[in-house]
């Protein structure tokens, strides 16, 4: 089966919240919007794992969790963890949809402020994302519109249209607004899923850097890969 090279998704500077909820939020377009929190929020520049470096009890995920197979967590604190991701430790695992940080570091709020520019509803919930190159994020989508905000290190974002998903393999984990696929648009097996070779193309990409924000429609699959390790929050 051919290989597909994805296509980028436009990236532009911040236009504006007119221009952004009638481009893109409306019609449900993603979009990057292209370093718009440097220079606005000190947490791009500020934060680094040895921010969060901190004797809070956490669970770490060892496994890819959105696909079919068992979900597997591990008991850790948040300094153990940063020390495992300072010594480069590539099984350090993830700390994923951490939702507790403003709590456990209520100065940190200060530090960014999303709704400042993209309006309250982009910040109704927070949740923090910090692991090693590697880290990843299995194909899922959720029921309302997500911001992905780079902070530290680099990550790349694949997505596809809400239409491709019968294509995706979705599987039973599905929880709380969000539905799974086992299909892997960052390293894609379409021996394993000859199905998914039709959504191939319409597989798009982003390479978020610190002060990126992508902007996910609701009910576009998406799929996550840290290229370096990153800090990321989602609203």
């Amino acid at each position: 089966m051919g290989e597909h090279t994805p296509n980028d998704i436009p990236r532009i500077p911040w236009p504006g919240v007119a221009v952004f909820s009638s481009e893109y939020v409306y019609p449900r377009r993603p979009v990057v919007i292209s370093g718009v929190g440097c220079g606005r929020w000190p947490a791009v520049g500020k934060w680094t794992p040895a921010f969060f470096k901190a004797d809070i009890p956490v669970q770490i995920s060892v496994s890819n969790e959105e696909t079919a197979a068992p979900t597997r967590k591990r008991p850790d604190t948040l300094a153990a963890f940063v020390d495992r991701l300072e010594a480069g430790d590539k099984h350090s695992g993830y700390l994923k949809q951490f939702d507790e940080v403003f709590d456990a570091f209520p100065e940190a709020r200060a530090d960014v402020s999303p709704s400042d520019l993209f309006g309250p509803e982009f910040y109704a919930a927070t949740y923090f994302w910090m692991g090693p190159a590697g880290s990843r994020t299995g194909l899922h989508s959720d029921d309302e519109h997500s911001l992905l905000i780079q902070v530290f290190g680099q990550k790349e974002v694949y997505v596809l249209p809400p239409e491709q998903r019968p294509l995706c393999y979705e599987n039973s984990k599905y929880d709380s607004g969000t539905r799974c696929f086992d299909f892997d648009p960052v390293a894609p097996d379409y021996h394993a899923h000859p199905g998914a070779a039709d959504a191939a193309p319409h597989i798009l990409r982003a390479l978020l850097s610190p002060g990126d924000a992508l902007f996910i429609p609701k009910h576009w699959p998406h799929s996550t890969c840290s290229l370096s390790t990153s800090i990321s929050l989602n609203t």
